[in-house]
This record gives structure tokens, sequence and C-alpha cells, in this order.
């Protein structure tokens, strides 16, 4: 645990490349994985990231319900042990804020120009689809519903993109030198993200820094929710 807090401490260090990372609250890819696990809180955390030296490191963690830790390698469990001291929301908290503070040092590099493709109503049109969203984060018990979404940043496709999956929408921020794009897939009702997933996408040059604005507020909402009492 140590070395996930000393690279969580230790954020944007230079020895330190290509970082990815993955939160993952209460997620599971396999539908029988998810009616087995039904109202339980479960919470993955994922580091794989290259050092200056050349070679490769990572992490991931999996921390259950019932305060039991997995430290994962290769595949492999390498540590399992109850950890009644573990605080997984402080870790929580400081991934995201390890994902905000450089997702806002990707948009430094972003000379803003004059704002172009109708940036008012893209951003507009942002707003109004995460105040469904939540609304609906509004409405979590945890017990007949539940929070469950994933978080990832890193280097993906040539460039640093901020992605965030909840419930029906797949949120991706693609990071460029001279904007910042935003697409957004809406599975509505369908099992997975595919081909007819309802797609928005829109490029930002000036308002980049409100776009980033908005997803932090959801991440601030998802904070709420989670320490709301059971």
């Amino acid at each position: 645990m140590e070395n996930i807090n000393d690279l969580l401490n230790k954020k944007n260090e230079d020895h330190i490349n290509n970082l990815r990372i993955c939160l993952a609250h209460n997620t599971f890819e396999k539908v029988a994985i998810k009616d087995l696990r039904k109202n339980l809180h479960d919470t993955y955390l994922s580091f794989d990231y290259n050092l200056e030296s050349g070679k490769q490191a990572g992490h991931i963690i999996h921390l259950d319900q019932d305060s039991t830790l997995h430290l994962v390698k290769d595949g492999y469990i390498e540590y399992q042990k109850e950890m009644a001291e573990f605080d997984i929301a402080q870790i929580e908290d400081k991934t995201t804020k390890f994902i905000i503070d450089n997702a806002i040092k990707e948009l430094t590099k972003i000379t803003p120009q004059a704002t172009f493709n109708n940036e008012d109503k893209s951003l507009e049109w942002l707003k109004v689809t995460l105040l469904t969203l939540k609304k609906s984060l509004d409405k979590i018990d945890h017990q007949t519903t539940i929070q469950s979404y994933k978080i990832y940043f890193g280097e993906w496709e040539e460039n640093p993109i901020l992605r965030f999956m909840i419930y029906n929408l797949d949120i991706k921020l693609a990071f460029s030198q001279n904007e910042l794009l935003l697409e957004v897939r809406n599975k509505e009702n369908r099992q997975d993200f595919d081909e007819n997933a309802k797609l928005y996408q829109a490029s930002f040059k000036q308002l980049h820094n409100e776009v980033l604005n908005e997803i932090i507020n959801v991440f601030i909402k998802l904070k709420e929710v989670r320490n709301r009492p059971q």
C-alpha cells in the first residue's frame, strides 16, 4: 500500500511516464457477477506506468464491502487480508484529486482561441446532460439503488484522455495541443455501448476549462452521495 500512496502523493514527478489510472466503484463487466454482488460496494484501483529507467510498473487493488483487501499482479492475488483500518474512501478521494490535477495540467497546454463551432451551445448541452445525471445520483439510497462508475486517465490513442463511464453515459475528454475534444456516448437502455449508442461530439478552444469544471462538479456529487448515510 505504501507504493500506491507514494504515487498519489508524489503526482506529476518526472520519473513517472505514460501513466494510466482507473478507479472503478462497484462496476463489474459480467452480468453474473453483477447479480451475485448486487448492492455490495466494491472499489478497484489500477495503475500502469513507465519509469524513467525504462521499466514498467503497476498496481491493482480491490477492496470489497467485507473490508478485505486484495493486491493483484499479473492476474494473481498476492496478498489478502482483513483491513479494518483501511480507508478506501480516502484512497478514492486522493485518486480523483490526482486525476483532476493531471487533467488541469493538460488543459494549461491549450492556447485559448476565439470561440468557434458554437462552443457555448455544446457546453450548454453538456450541462443539461450532467444535470440529469446528478438528479439520478440524488436518488441513490445505497439499498435499492447504488453508485456504479469508472474513471480513467492516461495516454490513449496518442493523446491524454479523461474517460468517465457512469450508468448509460460514456464521457471522454481528449486533450490535444490545440483543443479539448468531447465525446459522449449514450447507450440508453442497451446492455453495452455498441455502434447503436447515440454519439455527441464537440471541440473546445475557448471554453475548455468550463467543460472540465462540469465534470469536476459530478465528481463532487459522487463523493457527496458516497458519504450519504445508508
